[in-house]
């Protein structure tokens, strides 16, 4: 029981098997790491000066995120979680994604993200990053489901931590011809046969 310590700033309670977790004390908090544990629900209404939420492998079917407007990193995933509302995590900056998410990923309102990780996917087929203009660091691997993903940003990624690796049913990426090169290495060193391109769409008179 944390409640009391109502000054806390950071809190990180990982590993713990944990049923249950109360922070709606806990107003001053910062950093909430509560990864590996058994939570079914996480109530973050009184949680608006968090900046980084990491919460992967719990049970949740549902996370409300809607107070979070300071969140700049945000760990999601690996739960049993349908359908996530991002609309108001306008200054994320760096978000990461296991398994048990949904299919459509919409981060319109999050222009600032420079870091996407979707790992362990079995859920989404279409991925559509171009409307993240600072996006630098990808890492994209083993999410079986995936087939179509788009990248053209209109920025440069030459973050060499970018990888794109183990999804078995990538056909097609779409790419600004100046981050062609880098997706082309990264297709070859880990054995990936997808088309690669900076046309986008299937479409007849379609956008470049």
């Amino acid at each position: 029981n944390v409640s009391s310590n109502t000054n806390l700033t950071q809190l990180d309670c990982s590993f713990n098997q944990l049923t249950s977790l109360d922070v709606t004390m806990l107003v001053n908090l910062t950093v909430l790491i509560c990864d590996e544990n058994q939570l079914t629900t996480l109530d973050l209404q009184n949680s608006s000066n968090l900046n980084q939420l990491e919460c992967l492998n719990n049970l949740f079917t549902t996370i409300d995120l809607s107070n979070l407007v300071n969140l700049t990193i945000l760990h999601i995933g690996n739960s049993n979680l349908n359908t996530v509302d991002f609309s108001s995590l306008v200054n994320l900056q760096d978000i990461a994604f296991g398994s048990g998410l949904q299919a459509n990923l919409d981060f319109t309102n999050s222009p600032n993200i420079s870091s996407f990780f979707l790992i362990n996917n079995s859920v989404i087929q279409n991925l559509d990053l171009s409307y993240l203009p600072n996006l630098n660091l990808i890492t994209i691997d083993n999410n079986s489901q995936l087939e179509y993903l788009n990248l053209k940003t209109g920025s440069l990624i030459n973050n060499p931590s970018s990888i794109i690796s183990n999804n078995p049913n990538l056909k097609y990426v779409c790419v600004d011809e100046q981050n062609y090169d880098l997706i082309l290495l990264n297709s070859s060193l880990n054995n990936v046969d997808f088309h690669i391109n900076s046309y986008c769409s299937f479409v007849p008179g379609g956008n470049y």
